[in-house]
């Protein structure tokens, strides 16, 4: 058979190839009509692999794995994501649906698995081939809630992405907490029975005062440019080429803020006086009012905290300030307020301020000192808001040289029974 004779048999036919191909369209078109409309909604996600993870800070290699979006799919079509979809689609809130779910399951199980299941049927995860993007359809008779399942779809995998990365952090966190308190526990035993042995054999105990006062009045003063300016932020924000792509978040001014100083002693007075050049409006509280100094007097760390923008602690540690800045003092600090710790660890309460941070009740701290150091708490190590610094305060050359000398005339001044130039009146 030709060509040309095919072409004649089908004119020959026309009319038959004609009505078949009517009735066709008429079918599919009834048929569209009769069955409920579905339509398709998509998001898309971007799985970056190339940044560092943002719980551990680097690039994990896991992620350079050729199965890690196979994984992440996984993740998105699991169970855990589903329930939590129904979540934050508010089923439970539903008095309709928790009716059907009560009459279909019998009350066995529960609602989010229930509904999730139901989900996930009409659910389609499709990779990009030649690209990080995660396509996440689904599939409904109303678009608004098909578009509203997608984008649940979408932020319950980012959630639970976070999610599965802070838990073993969590997890090392409670245990080096449980740790620190056995060890806690065990410090202040043995700083009690050493007290008590020295004054029962009466050992003679010396300090450095004064020597260190300037530099720690200085690195005072640096920690609340640090975290005002956010310093040490902006130095990663430029070793990381953000600044290629991005601006650099506006900071808080230094120059003409609030100051409150807790403890106006030797070391207190110092961080005044070069707070005062600053043109910072100054505060203190402490035992009692200083009739030499003409900063305002609060009775209280609290009230002070609620007056100013910058806390900066300057107390001597033990048992009479242990905690003295917890919850209220930080509360009374605000959103707005930064803490400053170049005291003693003890002095804060580290639990309820790492709390506070993440909870942002204050804007942020500049630690040099902490409970249990060296050990750090990981969470705090982690936290974005945060200057720290291994306890540095004294440790410049000069400095050292001149307590090194200081102790030396202690000893000398013991030996030859002379008064000791610097005792300390408390283990006398």
């Amino acid at each position: 058979m030709t060509f040309q004779q095919f072409l004649l048999i089908l004119w020959a036919r026309r009319k038959i190839a004609l009505r078949i191909f009517g009735a066709t369209v008429l079918t599919t078109l009834v048929v569209s009509l009769i069955l409920p409309k579905e339509y398709t909604a998509t998001t898309s996600l971007v799985v970056d692999v190339k940044s560092p993870d943002p719980i551990a800070g680097m690039i994990m290699q896991g992620m350079m794995t050729p199965g890690y979006m196979a994984t992440q799919i996984d993740i998105i079509n699991s169970d855990r994501v589903a329930s939590r979809v129904v979540k934050l689609l508010g089923f439970e809130k539903s008095a309709e649906a928790v009716e059907k779910w009560k009459e279909a399951s019998e009350g066995k199980g529960t609602l989010e698995s229930y509904y999730g299941n139901i989900l996930q049927k009409k659910l389609d995860i499709k990779p990009s081939r030649e690209s990080n993007v995660i396509n996440i359809n689904f599939s409904g008779a109303e678009p608004q809630f098909a578009a509203a399942v997608a984008n649940a779809f979408a932020q319950a995998y980012i959630d639970t992405s976070i999610e599965m990365r802070v838990e073993p952090a969590r997890q090392y966190s409670a245990w080096f907490e449980e740790r620190q308190k056995g060890l806690r526990v065990n410090l202040e035993k043995a700083q009690a029975r050493l007290s008590s042995y020295q004054q029962e054999k009466g050992i003679v105990v010396t300090h450095t005062p004064g020597v260190l006062t300037d530099d720690v009045a200085d690195l005072a003063m640096g920690l609340v440019l640090s975290i005002g300016r956010r310093i040490p932020q902006a130095d990663k924000f430029v070793r990381n080429g953000d600044w290629v792509d991005d601006v650099f978040a506006l900071t808080h001014k230094v120059s003409g803020a609030r100051l409150g100083i807790v403890g106006m002693g030797r070391i207190g007075r110092a961080i005044a006086k070069r707070a005062a050049a600053f043109d910072m409006a100054i505060a203190y509280t402490g035992r009692q009012a200083k009739a030499d100094v003409p900063y305002v007097f609060y009775k209280t760390a609290t009230e002070l905290a609620a007056a100013v923008d910058y806390l900066i602690v300057a107390v001597p540690g033990g048992d009479n300030t242990k905690n003295l800045i917890g919850a209220t003092a930080l509360q009374a600090l605000g959103v707005k307020g930064y803490l400053i710790n170049i005291a003693r660890g003890s002095v804060v309460d580290q639990p309820v301020l790492v709390q506070a941070l993440k909870d942002k009740t204050i804007a942020g701290a500049a630690l040099d000192v902490f409970w249990d150091e060296p050990i750090i708490d990981p969470e705090l190590r982690r936290l974005p808001n945060v200057v720290l610094t291994p306890h540095i305060a004294s440790a410049t050359v000069e400095t050292r040289q001149a307590m090194a000398a200081l102790t030396l005339s202690n000893l000398q001044a013991f030996y030859e029974r002379r008064a000791l130039p610097t005792p300390v009146l408390e283990c006398q």
